[in-house]
C-alpha cells in the first residue's frame, strides 16, 4: 500500500515523498492518520542543523498525530 510522508532531504530542504507501507503482521493494525504535528522547536532546529542536532539526512519529522 502506498502512502506519503514529509522528509527533510538536506539542511533547510523539505519534500513530500511517496513510500510503500510494509506488510502488516498478524498482530498489527493499520490506522489512517488525517494530520500530524511537526514541532517548531525540535524539528526546525534539526532542519536548520543547529547545535546539538545530528544533521543526518534524510530525516522524517513528526511524532504526534490525531486520527
Amino acid at each position: 500500500m502506498k502512502s506519503q510522508r514529509i522528509v527533510a532531504t538536506a539542511q533547510s530542504k523539505i519534500a513530500v515523498e511517496d513510500f510503500e507501507l510494509p506488510s502488516l503482521e498478524p498482530d498489527q493494525v493499520l490506522i489512517e492518520t488525517q494530520f500530524s504535528a511537526i514541532s517548531p522547536g525540535t524539528e526546525l532546529a534539526f532542519l536548520n542543523h543547529l547545535p546539538n542536532t545530528p544533521g543526518v539526512y534524510p530525516y522524517y519529522p513528526g511524532y504526534s498525530s490525531d486520527l
